[in-house]
């Protein structure tokens, strides 16, 4: 028999809240290893200040629904969604490259699972629950991807700046 907390919720479930929050606690760090990566490879056309802003914003925020999601289940409002799409509008608005803001969304997620699967060993979760958190940032990261990469194309599957990312007839 599972040891239950006052609320009458099991172990499991407690650890994996535990989890959530030490991811959420862990936001700075792994929005810091995102920026970081970034930095080093800034191509020097681009809008420094306004692409730091908006990437260090999506991934706190990426990485607080994350945590949100292992606390309660609890999924990105509307308005949160609209916000993690904003970075698709680096690719039309500052020039930035598709490969570039595809490699900073990569970055991220091997940040982040790299911290749920820390945190997750030191609080003993139990792997199910680590393989769905870790299926969970793998799917928000693809569809960050998409959406990024439908805001920055134009109807005819070249990008905003005219470079073919379809070239299938």
């Amino acid at each position: 028999m599972s040891a239950q907390g006052s609320d009458g919720r099991d172990g499991a479930c407690l650890r994996q809240e535990a989890l959530g929050h030490a991811v959420q606690r862990r936001s700075a760090e792994i929005t810091a290893a995102v920026v970081a990566d970034w930095s080093g490879n800034v191509p020097s056309d681009v809008a420094y200040a306004d692409v730091l802003e908006v990437i260090t914003r999506t991934s706190a925020l990426g990485t607080e629904l994350v945590g949100r999601y292992l606390v309660n289940g609890g999924a990105a409002t509307p308005q949160e969604a609209e916000q993690l799409g904003e970075s698709g509008t680096l690719t039309v608005m500052h020039d930035y490259a598709v490969t570039d803001l595809t490699k900073h969304i990569l970055t991220w997620r091997d940040a982040i699972l790299r911290v749920i699967l820390e945190e997750g060993r030191r609080l003993e979760v139990d792997a199910r629950v680590l393989e769905q958190a870790a299926a969970v940032v793998r799917a928000g990261a693809d569809a960050a991807w998409c959406g990024w990469s439908r805001r920055s194309t134009s109807s005819d599957g070249s990008c905003a700046s005219g470079c073919p990312l379809n070239t299938r007839s």
